[in-house]
């Protein structure tokens, strides 16, 4: 509690104390002191002070007491005055630290005692040492809290968490009530994020755009100087408003010439800054700029590093593509190659075909045309007409063997070899082929003709085609004589599992490995050139191989090189591999219809549709199969087939040629199917090819008959599906 008193005026003490008061530098005052009954101190006077002494104490308007101190109309802090009286019972002076807090200011007290009621009191102020004091402390968090924030500066990679930190760890400062940052965007002067210590504030200024008015003029001018206040006063920011009365400064947080945003400090006390601690907020500020480059650069740099990245991914994407690319068309051109190689490859077989069979046509007509001539001039001695006769048919055997092989080829390309199982004796078909080729005139080498017989222990019988697998023993044979000059040739056979295998070793001139693939291709022979020694147009070989398949067997070869050095003769073994079969369980075989029986077939009820461009050919089916009296119907192209397969009622089958004007017959046919899958549909081409049975099979054909078409075949396939 406070009392105003009025100063009591002795003229014994005004006269001991005037020329003191009014001469001292310090602060003077004697005051009496005003106790209750239990000796509580309850109020006081002040009975003397100088001028400076008013400074801490405030003037009152009216005296409350008429005493000795009346006209000294002044009071004091009671509190101070207990703490004072209380610290005189047990000592005759004290000291103590006032702070004024109106004023803001500090003061040293030093108070005696008179008596029990009588105090002096002797002020000093001490308020620029306390503000020294103050600033150095707030200096000294600063500089710390700097170091922390530079620590944090050098790892955060989080602009937002590095500036709110930075706010928060300011406002935590002593005398520092408030801190705010604002961002600009890139290169603009356009604030883009506002962050402050106080998220209230960070929150009301956020919704309230346009914000801080006045740091935004600031950052328009890029004016460095401190500003404080009331030069900011402004309404509608919070740093200038007049209710705040506080110090406060911005700093623009400028790094490498470029402004990036503003620090903004607010503190608790109107203690203004100094120089030093405005330099230490430019260094944080100027921080936070360098911390923000830095933070975008590292971004740039992995966004950088990403682009890069994604690049070098795309161009292995890129690179991977062209190998791929480059792969198939190196692939490509290797197949373009090995066509051309191929095309030149066939040319050339194809001259040497020709030049081949002109020569085993010519060789033997020469010598059948040469000889019967001589017969006819009548002075030859008669006695050489045996052995011109002997000639003359062996060059026909020659020629007629060649025709042979020819029409065999042909045969088996088209299919058309068919196949006539029997039960045969396999050990007496060896011996017929050693007997026939023991004496035959390839043998007047006179080489050493032997047989091997193996243990047969599941019987010495096979359900096979007897004369084609002669005929491929057979060719064996004749290809071993041909090719061994001296040695011998042995004809063997022997079980291996399940298979019977037959094989034909020679002692002959042997096949380079390269040539294994090749030699039973039609037309080849290991020797090629104009000049070889041995004849022949190169078939036996294809022509058993052939026959071999459509046997459901195998062949291979072993073969060894003569090595001259060493004196070590070469050879060749062929083996052959047939499945042991012992009964009939081949059912399918075709079998072609007595020409007897077709006169008796009555398909009067049947309806055949005819695909067919060819004139001709079209009148022979017709003619052939009207002796039926199956109704019969034509189209002469694909588009008109598949008209007529729609109109025509209760079609019962279809032959259908396969190369036709406009639309072709395999494709009709595939949109036949469409419609009416069920219709028996029978290839008739000339195409007769190994492999177009398949295709036309593929394409949706029923089954196939190749050109030229025999009766007996036509009516046997007819009759499968009528």
């Amino acid at each position: 509690m406070q009392y105003s008193k009025q100063i009591q005026t002795g003229t014994k003490i005004k006269d001991k104390l005037d020329f003191f008061i009014e001469k001292s530098s310090e602060g003077f005052a004697v005051i009496e002191l005003i106790f209750d009954a239990s000796h509580n101190l309850i109020d006081y006077e002040i009975c003397d002070l100088n001028d400076q002494f008013k400074s801490i104490i405030q003037e009152k308007d009216t005296a409350i007491h008429d005493n000795e101190c009346s006209g000294i109309n002044y009071s004091f802090n009671l509190n101070i005055l207990k703490e004072i009286s209380d610290a005189l019972k047990s000592n005759h002076d004290t000291v103590l630290e006032y702070h004024q807090e109106e004023l803001d200011k500090y003061y040293y007290l030093q108070a005696y005692s008179h008596n029990k009621k009588r105090i002096t009191i002797i002020s000093k102020d001490i308020t620029e040492i306390k503000i020294a004091e103050r600033k150095n402390i707030r200096l000294k968090n600063a500089m710390k809290a700097l170091s922390i924030l530079n620590n944090i500066i050098i790892n955060e990679n989080d602009s937002e968490k590095l500036l709110n930190r930075a706010c928060e760890m300011i406002a935590e400062l002593p005398d520092y009530s408030l801190a705010m940052i604002t961002t600009l965007f890139k290169n603009t002067t356009t604030i883009s994020n506002f962050y402050c210590s106080d998220k209230h504030v960070q929150k009301k200024y956020v919704e309230q755009a346009p914000f801080l008015p006045c740091i935004s003029d600031f950052l328009e001018k890029q004016d460095s100087a401190v500003y404080y206040n009331p030069v900011m006063e402004c309404e509608k920011c919070i740093l200038g408003n007049k209710q705040n009365g506080n110090a406060n400064m911005a700093v623009p947080m400028v790094f490498n010439n470029q402004i990036y945003g503003m620090l903004c400090v607010s503190l608790d006390t109107k203690l203004a800054f100094d120089q030093d601690e405005s330099e230490l907020l430019y260094t944080l500020a100027s921080d936070l700029a360098f911390a923000l480059f830095n933070i975008e650069a590292r971004q740039d740099l992995e966004q950088a590093r990403v682009k890069v990245r994604n690049y070098y991914q795309e161009l292995d994407s890129q690179n991977k593509k062209l190998k791929i690319l480059n792969a198939e068309l190196e692939a490509k051109n290797n197949q373009l190659e090995q066509a051309n190689e191929k095309a030149n490859e066939s040319e050339e077989l194809k001259s040497h075909f020709l030049a081949n069979i002109s020569h085993e046509i010519r060789t033997p007509l020469n010598g059948i045309l040469g000889f019967t001539q001589l017969i006819k001039q009548a002075k030859y001695m008669p006695e050489k007409m045996d052995e011109y006769f002997d000639i003359i048919s062996f060059s026909g055997n020659q020629l007629m063997q060649t025709i042979d092989n020819i029409l065999d080829i042909s045969k088996l390309r088209t299919g058309q070899l068919e196949v006539k199982p029997e039960m045969c004796n396999i050990i007496e078909l060896v011996e017929d082929v050693y007997v026939l080729n023991k004496t035959s005139d390839l043998n007047s080498k006179q080489l050493d003709f032997n047989t091997e017989i193996g243990a047969l222990s599941k019987g010495k019988f096979l359900y096979t085609d007897q004369s084609k697998l002669k005929q491929i023993i057979n060719l064996l044979v004749q290809n071993a004589f041909k090719f061994t000059k001296k040695g011998s040739v042995t004809l063997g056979l022997r079980e291996s599992g399940d298979q019977v295998l037959f094989y034909v070793q020679d002692t002959g001139i042997g096949i380079s490995p390269e040539k294994y693939k090749i030699i039973f291709d039609s037309f080849r022979q290991a020797d090629q050139k104009s000049t070889r020694e041995f004849g022949g147009v190169g078939l036996g070989l294809s022509i058993a191989k052939g026959l071999v398949n459509i046997l459901n067997g195998e062949i291979w070869l072993e073969s060894e090189l003569p090595d001259h050095k060493n004196a070590k003769n070469g050879g060749t073994t062929f083996y052959i591999s047939i499945p042991y079969c012992t009964e009939n369980n081949n059912e399918k075989q075709n079998k072609t219809m007595d020409l007897n029986k077709i006169e008796t077939l009555d398909w009067s009820s049947k309806v055949i549709l005819i695909v067919e461009d060819d004139t001709f050919s079209a009148e022979y089916l017709s003619e052939a199969i009207s002796v039926t009296g199956a109704k019969l119907y034509h189209a002469q192209n694909g588009n008109d087939a598949i008209l007529k397969a729609k109109e025509i009622p209760d079609l019962d089958l279809i032959l259908m040629d396969i190369q036709l004007p406009g639309l072709s017959g395999d494709k009709a046919t595939k949109a036949i199917r469409e419609f009416n899958p069920e219709i028996p549909i029978i290839a008739q081409t000339a195409h007769a090819m190994i492999n177009d049975r398949e295709n036309y099979i593929n394409a949706g054909c029923t089954d196939y008959i190749s050109k030229p078409i025999a009766v007996n075949e036509l009516f046997s396939i007819l009759c499968k599906y009528l």
